[in-house]
């Protein structure tokens, strides 16, 4: 075992990231070799007068970078180069260039068939290489004896407490209790409903909103009412008289790049919202499933309704739609009827997916991974303002969608079903109203994360762009 020390003095940021730094650097100008054993965590700890946790988080991050590794009776040693995902004077593991994401081979199966434009999830394989590696060190028959069996509703306490860190990214400060794990964001949503609505009970949203909650609400009884949007969002007059005219139990809204519009709420609409919801007494569903795309975005609503504000989000989005982690941050008050819901729908969140997800939290991982995202999301923003310029409706340069109005010879139906015949799948702008709608009628939602070919959006966004010169095809003659 290496008596290595290294000096953390003058290094920026927490300081597991500085010792994770200074680990990568040592290997890199060899003053660690290959096969070296690193100090024990509570050694090293000692020794730079730092806690056992903050170690074991930063070797957990070397590890997640590809440059350690650690097995039980061998302790924790530097990896041969030819394992690292990048070797000295190269990219960092968490700092792949972009045409990591985009390699043309990166994923066979999704390189033929239609090219996937409405489905609004992130497709990246190099997250692969990190769930990966926080599986395999999973694989110790003591941490997952830890886990097994039927455990607590809303979660264990540690898991718990990786979501609040977490959560803490994006501006929601309440404690591990006030904090429940379910089975993604969706579940989460569907927990919200059913805990604080009955059948019969009116639910408000924005006029455009995501067609998967509504069409949950409607299957609980609920009643969906639709509230004015601008191109900022929801009018709090609007939600004002909505509240005043229908008397709804729930708010459900996404104000962080909306799904379709990619509109961001403005803070000053966050609290307006707010304070109406708390005179009318109106639950409010926060999903910010986008909230990790957009950088410095406004304080989420539910701070300025922390009795009220019930915030939903997971890391489907951010790390792979494989781990089905979801997280919900809600009143105390509410935290028991949230955990019976959850009991009701899946007796408890799967928690080996919550175990990974916690280890990519506390490793570092999944903020590397969400990052990653954003740079795509800024590279593919680009390439599409490039190639369909003013026919973007609405979009944000950290969005995975864009929102786009047609010429008056087309409706949202017959764009994407002649843009499906061209190989090019796309939703209706139809799907998100409400009510019946004649801008969504006339519009169309186009996500550019789903492939993990660039090649293969630049190739849609180019047909996308030629349907919008030419004219719907003849209907047939009726016989």
């Amino acid at each position: 075992m290496t008596i290595w020390t290294p000096d953390l003095s003058g290094r920026k940021g927490p300081k597991y990231q500085a010792l994770a730094g200074a680990i990568t650097e040592a290997i890199a100008s060899g003053e660690l070799t290959e096969g070296e054993r690193l100090p024990t965590h509570r050694d090293l700890a000692w020794r730079l007068g730092i806690t056992v946790g903050t170690v074991t988080r930063a070797y957990a991050l070397a590890q997640a970078q590809g440059r350690i590794a650690g097995e039980v009776g061998r302790g924790t040693y530097v990896l041969p180069e030819r394992d690292h995902p990048a070797g000295p004077g190269r990219e960092a593991a968490f700092d792949l260039p972009m045409t990591a994401f985009d390699r043309p081979d990166a994923d066979s199966e999704k390189s033929s068939g239609p090219i996937v434009m409405n489905q609004n999830f992130p497709a990246d394989p190099w997250v692969n290489e990190l769930l990966a590696q926080a599986m395999q060190r999973l694989a110790d028959p003591r941490r997952l004896d830890a886990i097994n069996g039927y455990l607590s509703a809303n979660g264990l306490r540690r898991h718990r407490v990786a979501a609040r860190d977490w959560l803490r990214r994006f501006g929601m400060e309440r404690d591990e209790d006030s904090i429940l794990i379910v089975n993604g964001c969706q579940h989460g949503l569907s927990v919200a409903f059913m805990a604080l609505a009955k059948h019969g009970d009116t639910i408000l949203a924005e006029s455009l909103t995501w067609p998967g909650a509504r069409q949950m609400a409607e299957m609980l009884g609920l009643k969906v009412a639709p509230v004015a949007i601008d191109d900022q969002g929801i009018l709090p007059d609007a939600f004002e008289a909505a509240c005043r005219n229908t008397a709804p139990r729930l708010f459900y809204t996404v104000p962080t790049l909306h799904n379709p519009t990619a509109s961001v709420l403005p803070e000053e609409r966050r609290r307006a919202i707010a304070e109406i919801a708390t005179r009318h007494g109106v639950y409010i569903i926060e999903d910010d499933v986008f909230g990790y795309m957009v950088e410095n975005a406004p304080p989420p609503i539910s701070t300025f309704a922390p009795e009220l504000g019930i915030y939903v989000t997971s890391l489907s989005k951010p790390v792979a739609p494989i781990l089905r982690a979801g997280f919900i941050s809600a009143p105390a008050a509410l935290v028991p009827k949230l955990a019976a819901a959850i009991r009701a729908t899946a007796l408890m969140p799967s928690p080996l997916n919550i175990e990974i997800a916690a280890e990519l939290i506390l490793s570092g991982a999944a903020e590397a991974a969400a990052s990653h995202q954003r740079q795509k999301a800024v590279a593919r923003q680009k390439m599409a303002a490039e190639i369909l310029g003013e026919a973007i409706r609405l979009s944000h340069s950290y969005g995975t969608h864009i929102w786009m109005g047609l010429p008056p010879v087309w409706t949202g139906e017959t764009f994407a079903a002649e843009a499906l015949a061209r190989g090019v799948a796309i939703t209706p702008g139809s799907v998100f109203a409400v009510e019946e709608n004649a801008t969504a009628r006339q519009a169309i939602r186009l996500c550019i994360s789903a492939e993990s070919d660039q090649e293969r959006i630049r190739e849609g966004l180019g047909i996308i762009a030629g349907l919008l010169k030419s004219a719907p095809p003849a209907a047939d003659p009726i016989v």
